[in-house]
């Protein structure tokens, strides 16, 4: 299956901004300035596209609402042509709630892309400063692997630190099959062409 590092990443990056004391990569790391800016733009420019996208969503929402209470407020009929009407009204409005429910969860799947786009954008910079090194470790150790690798680190910082590690090996792994997958083709080539 997939590994959303970006988005699972940026959700933990925002989840609470302070914890961090304002950076991107923890009060106990060890980074250049260069590298933190490297990671902390793609977050910003990251934090402001889903800022608007979520105001986008927030008006479909409002516009669901006031359909939803239109709807709500057409009163019996008692004409026939009045019947008509209402059922006219009513395929407009569902056909207009389909229409902002799927707008909706367009919206959502953007989101999801662009916290997907962010991780890509910073991964490398994570990798090249080191921070996704740190083992996170089963048992008894654990305390001395990550109070070894990371100092005395914040639960945050600890999620940050296994996300990226959960992240690193994913993208090992998906280059061990890339390389056996090229190995087999080369196989397979020399097979047919002798």
């Amino acid at each position: 299956g997939s590994f959303p590092f970006g988005v699972e990443l940026y959700d933990i990056l925002i989840a609470d901004p302070k914890s961090f004391g304002g950076s991107i990569v923890g009060q106990n790391v060890k980074v250049s300035q260069l590298q933190h800016r490297e990671l902390a733009e793609p977050l910003e420019a990251c934090k402001s596209d889903i800022q608007a996208l979520e105001a986008q969503q927030q008006a479909c929402k409002t516009e669901q609402d006031h359909l939803a209470h239109q709807r709500e407020n057409y009163g019996p009929a008692s004409t026939a042509g009045e019947k008509f009407s209402k059922v006219g009204n009513w395929v407009t409005t569902n056909t207009q709630e389909l229409s902002l429910s799927a707008k909706h969860k367009m919206i959502d799947r953007d989101i999801n892309r662009r916290k997907e786009q962010f991780g890509i954008q910073v991964f490398e910079h994570y990798i090249v400063a080191g921070l996704a090194d740190a083992e996170p470790q089963q048992g008894s150790s654990i305390r001395e692997k990550m109070s070894t690798a990371m100092g005395q680190s914040s639960p945050k910082e600890k999620k940050v630190q296994d996300c990226l590690y959960r992240a690193k090996n994913m993208v090992a792994m998906l280059e061990r099959q890339k390389d056996l997958g090229l190995r087999e083709i080369e196989g397979l080539n020399e097979i047919l062409h002798g």
